[in-house]
């Protein structure tokens, strides 16, 4: 009898949980699916929750949430993920400059490189300034171009550097 009852109870639920979403109670909706222990579609709704927010901090919660609530390689774990990290290359601005915006560029670079946008996370990296990781979305999205063109950028700016380090000490060296 108890296992009827929790299997009816769990049905019960998702149902309410369905009737809610579709009222556009999109809030009541997410708890009721986690009461029903359906965690797919607690993230589910939680994207859409994340669409309609206005605030793009609470936008970034909701889809951080859903993004960890989504079971892997589900398309709503996916686009939580596609989403909040778009949100954060967003917030974070043309050029990242404090610490706290780097890391938040590379944890998002990182994600588009989990869920297969390798040319997405190269522009992320780029922007953090991370030419490893860079390099490496490069090599993954296959643009042998834009890869040569960072490593030979790199190399070009390795050899300055060390033609200044060899002016620096002819110059200690005549002062000597």
């Amino acid at each position: 009898m108890a296992f009827y009852e929790k299997w009816f109870g769990k049905g019960r639920l998702a149902a309410q949980a369905r009737a809610a979403e579709l009222r556009g109670d999109l809030a009541k909706a997410a708890e009721l699916f986690g009461q029903a222990e359906n965690n797919a579609e607690v993230a589910r709704v939680m994207v859409m929750r994340a669409e309609a927010e206005p605030d793009a901090r609470a936008r970034l919660q909701l889809l951080t949430q859903a993004s960890k609530l989504a079971p892997e390689g589900t398309d709503t774990n996916k686009t939580a993920r596609l989403k909040r990290a778009e949100l954060l290359l967003a917030l974070a601005g043309d050029a990242a400059v404090s610490a706290v915006a780097r890391h938040e560029i590379v944890e998002a670079a990182k994600d588009l490189e989990a869920i297969g946008e390798p040319l997405k996370a190269a522009e992320a990296y780029h922007r953090a300034g991370d030419k490893e990781g860079e390099a490496r979305a490069l090599q993954a999205a296959g643009d042998v171009e834009a890869l040569e063109f960072l490593l030979s950028t790199e190399q070009y700016k390795e050899r300055s550097s060390r033609a200044r380090d060899e002016r620096t000490k002819d110059v200690d060296v005549m002062i000597g």
